[in-house]
């Protein structure tokens, strides 16, 4: 999991609240919108793969943003721990969008 590439990446200190997003229009017809009530999101660990949605993500803070994009907050982390947040936008059951970030933790 270690050697995997990112397109998108972002750091943050332990403190920061923040919101991030994905804009998946670019492979959405016009039209489509994002479905929240069967998209997700999951975060881990990129070291050691443990699950850690619980302690970085804000509860209940996933939210589709101008019917393209899906947006959730991040918090925490402990310095020098990169983390994986995997958003999966549900457009339809024939059509699915995933986009993995790498979270960056510095203090």
């Amino acid at each position: 999991m270690a050697n995997k590439t990112y397109l998108n990446s972002f750091l943050k200190q332990p403190y920061e609240v923040l919101p991030i997003s994905i804009d998946f229009s670019a492979n959405m017809e016009p039209g489509e919108t994002i479905d929240l009530g069967n998209s997700t999101v999951a975060a881990i660990n990129i070291a050691d793969g443990e699950d850690v949605a619980a302690t970085i993500l804000e509860n209940s803070s996933l939210a589709v943003v101008d019917d393209t994009k899906l947006t959730v907050l991040v918090k925490g982390g402990s310095d020098k721990n990169q983390y994986e947040i995997t958003l999966r936008a549900y457009i339809s059951a024939t059509k699915k969008l995933e986009e993995d970030i790498r979270m960056i933790v510095r203090d």
